[in-house]
């Protein structure tokens, strides 16, 4: 592999493009909701199995190129670190489209349940939004496990409250 080949697989795009997939699916899903619009529910429901499709395919798309960028980040911090940090314009854009794909991939998957919102969740920072979720559900659930764990605790009904209280009998 010549150098010049390196630098081109490494170097990204300003903008990504849209993939022929989710053109597809857009076309597909708008179609669809113009069906159901003028009251033709069958065929709406016809056209958004091609929609779902193309999303699946989009998505496939870019779930692998969520793991062949990780390989270009590493390959562009080389350089960064080579540089002493003073040329990082590669490792920036890496991480960059890093991010446009997991954002993208998750419009993806709302696309393939919801067909409408992936359109519209397709520009939104998802990312950030998907790992705050992540983090408070696997936390609650934690609590709950924990919970469910200790020994001699019990969830109560208070009838002077009207609600559930925690009924702890810690044995020390």
């Amino acid at each position: 592999m010549s150098a010049a080949s390196i630098i081109t697989f490494l170097s990204t795009p300003e903008e990504l493009t849209t993939t022929r997939f989710y053109q597809n699916a857009k076309k597909y899903t708008l179609l669809s909701f113009k069906a159901q619009s003028s009251k033709k529910y069958l065929d709406g429901w016809k056209l958004s199995a091609p929609a779902k499709l193309n999303y699946l395919a989009d998505l496939v798309f870019h779930v692998v190129m969520m793991l062949i960028t990780p390989l270009k980040v590493f390959f562009a911090s080389i350089q960064a670190l080579y540089s002493w940090g003073d040329d990082t314009i590669l490792l920036q854009k890496n991480l960059e489209v890093l991010n446009i794909h997991a954002n993208t991939a998750i419009a993806d998957v709302i696309g393939i349940v919801f067909t409408k919102s992936g359109i519209k969740l397709r520009k939104n920072n998802n990312v950030r939004d998907f790992i705050a979720v992540a983090i408070i559900v696997s936390s609650v659930l934690l609590a709950v496990f924990a919970m469910k764990k200790a020994d001699n605790f019990k969830i109560i009904y208070d009838p002077t409250s009207n609600s559930f209280k925690p009924a702890i009998n810690w044995k020390l």
